[in-house]
Order: C-alpha cells, then structure tokens, then sequence
C-alpha cells in the first residue's frame, strides 16, 4: 500500500499532466500561425515552429503556451518561444514582452564559436553571448543581425564567456593551449571576453561530452566531484603571455 506522501505525489503529477493537456487542437494551430507571424516580423525571415503545446514551468505555475522553433535559414539552431496562456504580458531586463524566446542569443552565441575551429574539440567547449536586451532589440527589430554586424553597431554592449573543459592527463591540454585559446579571441569589438577552464579527471571525458552543460555548471555537485583544478579570467585582455596567465588567472587547485 503507498504511502500519504507517494500518493500526493502521483495525484499531483497526474493532476499537471491533465492539466498540461488541456485546450483544443484549434486554438494550438491558432497560436502556431501567431508564433511564426511574430518571429517573421521581429527577425526578417521564416521559421518552423514545432511541438507546441500547453505546459507549467513547475506546479503551480501559470499556464503556459511553449514550442520548438527554428528560422529556415538557420535550421540547426533550434530554440524554445513560449507565452502565458492568459495572454499577460512578460517582464523580461525591464521591457514588455508578449513572447519568450531566444533565438538572436542562440545566434550570436553559435556564430561566436567560429575562432575555437581547429582549436579544441566542439564537444569540449561552449561560448556564450550576453548583452542588455533593452540597448539591442529595439536597434534590430526586422532583422536577423549577425555577430560581426552586430559588434560594429553596438559598440561595448555585447560580451562574451567562453567555457572550457580540459583533461589533465592529456599532455595537449596546457597552459599554451589556454594562451592559444585567448589570442583567437583577443576581439576588442566585444565589452569584455571572460574564459574559464576546467580541468576534470580524464576518466570523465566521455561522460563531459556527453553532458557538457552538466559538468561545466560550478553550482553542480558533479563538478566539484570531478574537477581538479580551474582558471578563471575575468578580462582576457589583459593577458597575453603565460606570465600575465598565471597573474590575472583566478586559480583553484580541486574544489
């Protein structure tokens, strides 16, 4: 017989499951066509929306109308748009926003990767753009922008954070390789360029490039159990030889 908790616990997941599953087809087809007719008018171009349905970020959370959806030009780049269901408006860096999305974030931050080709491994690696959405959007509004273009016009707006993860018993993977890895992206249109590097025991390599994001998130119980030492530079400006590495690098040996 299931306990009082076990048994909360399975009404509740039925219950958001109904609850996730309610509205007609018609009024998702309806939203889909809305969806596209949005992204077509905010970034130039067509896109595929796919997989949409009603959902809860968590329960008890507003009811919530999300989809898959990517741009036909860029059709490897896939991301997720979302609005309440209700029709509220989105808060979001203190702009009004009717839908949720990322796609120019997606962009940008896939365009950024171009400089590690040849570098290091793409299941080792990732970078990611930020920027303060209410200087940008408005500038872009019609236009799928990208990265170089982007940088000219927005001058000290947009930054970048590189994250990567290294072996320590792979003798390629050295502190040359961090200085190699900061003069490809010594890129001054960018506000600031920071880079972490964390080294893992090489016994967890194919587990890091199966889940990369898992392993390299410092707030993960799994990265303190595997890491073994870590850099983290704040401006790789400053840095250009491995004198200025070791100076500027903020350094942990294990965690």
């Amino acid at each position: 017989m299931l306990d009082k908790k076990t048994t909360a616990l399975i009404i509740s997941v039925l219950l958001l499951i109904t609850l996730t599953s309610c509205g007609t087809s018609d009024e998702l087809s309806e939203e889909k066509l809305k969806m596209n007719q949005y992204l077509l008018e905010r970034y130039g171009q067509e896109f595929v929306v796919n997989d949409i349905n009603y959902t809860y970020d968590y329960f008890g959370s507003p009811k919530m109308i999300k989809a898959i959806a990517h741009s036909k030009e860029y059709p490897e780049l896939k991301f997720e748009i979302k609005k309440y269901a209700d029709g509220r408006i989105w808060k979001e860096a203190g702009m009004d926003v009717y839908y949720n999305e990322s796609f120019i974030w997606s962009l940008w931050s896939k365009q950024a990767e171009t400089k590690m080709d040849g570098l290091m491994s793409k299941s080792y690696f990732r970078t990611i753009i930020s920027f303060p959405p209410h200087d940008i959007y408005p500038n872009i509004y019609g236009k799928a922008m990208d990265l170089t273009n982007a940088k000219k016009m927005f001058k000290n707006k947009i930054s970048l954070d590189i994250y990567c993860a290294f072996f320590d018993d792979r003798k390629e993977d050295s502190l040359d390789k961090i200085l190699s890895i900061i003069n490809a992206y010594k890129d001054y249109d960018y506000h600031k360029i920071s880079l972490v590097v964390a080294y893992f025991d090489g016994h967890y390599q194919k587990s890091i490039e199966k889940n990369f994001n898992k392993y390299m998130n410092s707030m993960d119980p799994d990265y303190k159990k595997t890491i073994t030492k870590e850099y983290r530079i704040n401006d790789i400006k400053n840095v250009n030889s491995l004198e200025q590495l070791e100076e500027y690098a903020f350094r942990r040996q294990g965690l």
